[in-house]
C-alpha cells in the first residue's frame, strides 16, 4: 500500500512540475560521482550497469524504470537522498 502511495505521490509531483513553468532546482544531482549544479529536466542513466544517484539538491528526484522519464515511477529520492538503479531520472 505504501508503495502504491508513493508512486501516486510521485506522479502528482511530476504532473504538477510538468505543467508548471521549468525551474532548475538548487544545489547538485550527482549521477556516477558527475555533479551537475541547478539540474532540470530528464537525464540518463546508464543502459547496462545500475547507476548511482545522489540529490543533493532542494527538489525531489524521480527515478524512472524507461528510458527519457518514461516507464513508471521506480523511486523517489527526496533531498540528502540516493539511489541505485532506474533507467532516468527527473528533476
Amino acid at each position: 500500500m505504501a508503495k502504491v502511495l508513493g508512486t501516486c505521490l510521485a506522479a502528482t509531483t511530476l504532473a504538477l512540475t510538468v505543467a508548471g513553468p521549468a525551474f532548475a532546482a538548487r544545489g547538485f544531482l550527482y549521477i556516477d560521482g558527475q555533479a551537475i549544479r541547478e539540474p532540470s529536466g530528464c537525464y540518463q542513466l546508464g543502459d547496462f550497469v545500475p547507476s548511482t544517484v545522489g540529490n543533493q539538491t532542494d527538489q525531489v528526484v524521480v527515478v524512472w524504470t524507461g528510458s527519457g522519464c518514461t516507464g513508471s515511477v521506480e523511486y523517489v529520492i527526496n533531498p540528502g537522498g540516493s539511489y541505485t538503479g532506474g533507467r532516468s531520472v527527473f528533476v
